[in-house]
């Protein structure tokens, strides 16, 4: 474990053994959505899929403080701590690739598929959430929870958290229906006519980390590594079938991606 500190934010990071990773923390969500929309521009100047999910994240996060600056949230000062923990594990993810060191396996997944022009838009904002939700997401608020006297009356503002970022859902589809018209297809192939994949993708995972976080904040502290390097394994093996779907899923796949837009300045400003 290493110790970074930033202010009232200083916190433990989960490594899984791996090298240290140059990062650029940040201590606010004002920083979070600052660094997140450089790394958008970076992609837009260099026509890298990288910016996809980082587009999506600044736009969660956006609704996100919004939604505690309104008072939605009964403990608004540790949803906050919480986004910036959870904002340092991608900066965290995304600096370590950048430096060819390995974060975690299922960031590895979803940043090598960024490099190939065969994953549609919605695979990689899949794979984003996959890595930040199912994995990242349960590692941080069980270091809130570790610090919290009432773990279950934070429950609350976790599920309203979930609440502000389902009311983005249609907007996000409608931006991937746009750049990518036959997506649809894949909706209905998976008997989900009523419930969009992104919508059902993103809700279990958001459930999964609760569930996740729970375990780890009542683990001993000696156990939470090697739980969270197992937990990562198993995602990672999910993040490969998502990012590579054999059988039907994967034909539909190349069908649906001869209609979509394929120019990643044109996907960044839609998605941005």
């Amino acid at each position: 474990m290493d110790i970074i500190g930033h202010g009232v934010y200083a916190h433990r990071v989960v490594q899984l053994g791996v090298r240290e990773a140059k990062v650029v923390f940040v201590d606010s969500i004002e920083g979070l959505i600052d660094r997140l929309d450089a790394i958008v521009d970076q992609a837009r100047l260099h026509r890298a899929r990288y910016g996809y999910f980082a587009a999506l994240y600044a736009h969660m996060t956006r609704a996100v403080r919004d939604g505690i600056a309104s008072g939605r949230l009964q403990d608004p000062q540790t949803a906050t701590e919480l986004d910036v923990r959870f904002g340092n594990r991608y900066l965290a993810a995304f600096e370590a690739w950048r430096s060819d060191q390995s974060f975690a396996r299922t960031w590895d997944v979803a940043f090598a598929a960024t490099g190939r022009p065969g994953p549609l838009v919605m695979q990689h904002l899949l794979l984003g959430i996959h890595a930040h939700v199912n994995l990242d997401l349960g590692v941080s608020t069980a270091t809130v929870l570790r610090e919290l006297p009432d773990r279950d009356a934070f429950q609350t503002d976790f599920f309203e958290i979930n609440a502000i970022i389902r009311e983005l859902v249609d907007d996000v589809q409608s931006r991937v229906n746009h750049l990518s018209p036959w997506f649809g297809l894949i909706d209905l192939l998976g008997g989900r006519a009523d419930e969009s994949l992104f919508d059902f993708k993103l809700t279990r995972a958001r459930d999964w980390a609760w569930s996740f976080a729970n375990e780890l904040a009542a683990l001993p502290m000696d156990q939470v590594p090697r739980r969270i390097a197992e937990v990562d394994g198993q995602m990672s093996q999910l993040a490969r079938r998502l990012a590579s779907p054999g059988g039907w899923l994967g034909l539909a796949v190349k069908v649906v991606g001869l209609a979509e837009e394929r120019d990643v300045q044109a996907v960044l400003r839609t998605l941005s």
